[in-house]
Formats: structure tokens, C-alpha cells, sequence
């Protein structure tokens, strides 16, 4: 019995992936294997040496980004846009991990992510444009302290359906994402 390729919404759970978790179909995969490395290119890319200036930031620019972490099929891909959090909890400034130098690139940001889109020439071969939101997760001591008191707030500006609430931490990601 030949099995027929799935779908692109299938891969994305428009069936709740029936047939294709067991065995694991392989361009499911695929796609899980693809967003995994997109979510370790955060971590290999987050500059966390404190002696450095631009300490907090990206290693790497946008246009280079996939082929310094080296993404497979880098090209594939280009970076729209990164993103960046601010810790938003009042605490003395020797609580702060920052840059020790004096002339840091931001002493009250930090880099998380970025926003990721398929290649013109990738996105006519599928019939498709991806879209991929990457964030690293927590590494910093004060990025901690947010973790540990998750409220809930309103976005009702930016929603229709205003029951909805992220958590306080992630509303920047919904409310300040600027392109470039």
C-alpha cells in the first residue's frame, strides 16, 4: 500500500497529525528537525560573554545569520527581522547581568530571536511563503526572575476575540515586533 504525501496543512496538524506520528512520516521530520535548528540558531548565536560590548545581542547580522550558524540549506532562508525583550521588574542595577563595558551596545535589552522567511525562489517552487518566529529560551539570571511571576495581560487591542491573554512576557513579542 504507497502513501501519499501529506499535505502542508497536514504537516502543520490540520488533522491532528493522524498517520503520521507512528512510524514518524519523514517529512514531518523534516519540518519538527527544520524548527528545532532554527531554535538552536538563537542559542548558538546569543552573544553571553560580559566582557564583550555588544554582550546581550546577536552575534551574527540578518544577512549572514543562516550561513554563520550553518543552517543547512541557509539559503533557503532570510532573516526579516530580530527580535528583543526587556525585563520589565524593578530590581537594583547590581541585580542586572549586562556588559561590563562602558560602552555597551544596550544595557536594559537582550536578543531573542528573530523572525524568518522562506527565499523568493523557495517560496514559488512550494506554491507557499514560511514563516517561522524564533525565540531563544531563558538563559540570563533576570530573564529567571520574569519566568517565576507569569501574569496575565490584556492585548484587547490587538485581538478580536479579547479573552485571550499571553503572558506579560510575551505581550512585547505581539505588540512591538517592528520591521525593519
Amino acid at each position: 500500500m504507497s502513501r501519499t504525501e501529506p499535505t502542508w496543512e497536514e504537516l502543520l496538524g490540520s488533522n491532528h497529525w493522524q498517520g503520521l506520528l507512528d512510524p514518524l512520516d519523514l517529512n514531518l521530520r523534516k519540518l519538527i528537525l527544520t524548527c528545532g535548528d532554527f531554535c538552536q540558531a538563537t542559542y548558538d548565536s546569543f552573544n553571553n560573554d560580559q566582557n564583550s560590548k555588544y554582550c546581550g545581542s546577536s552575534r551574527y547580522g540578518k544577512k549572514s545569520f543562516f550561513d554563520k550558524v550553518e543552517l543547512q540549506n541557509a539559503s533557503n532562508y532570510f532573516v526579516e527581522t530580530f527580535l528583543y525583550a526587556t525585563s520589565r521588574i524593578d530590581l537594583p542595577k547590581e541585580f542586572i547581568v549586562h556588559s561590563l563595558s562602558t560602552d555597551a551596545w544596550d544595557r536594559e535589552s537582550n536578543w531573542m530571536g528573530y523572525i524568518a522567511v522562506t527565499s523568493d525562489e523557495v517560496s514559488k517552487a512550494s506554491g507557499r511563503r514560511e514563516i517561522y518566529v524564533a525565540w531563544r529560551g531563558t538563559l540570563r539570571t533576570l530573564e529567571w526572575v520574569n519566568v517565576f511571576d507569569p501574569q496575565l495581560v490584556s492585548v484587547e487591542s490587538l485581538l478580536k476575540n479579547n479573552d485571550q491573554k499571553p503572558q506579560q512576557r510575551y505581550e512585547f513579542v505581539i505588540s512591538s515586533v517592528e520591521m525593519d
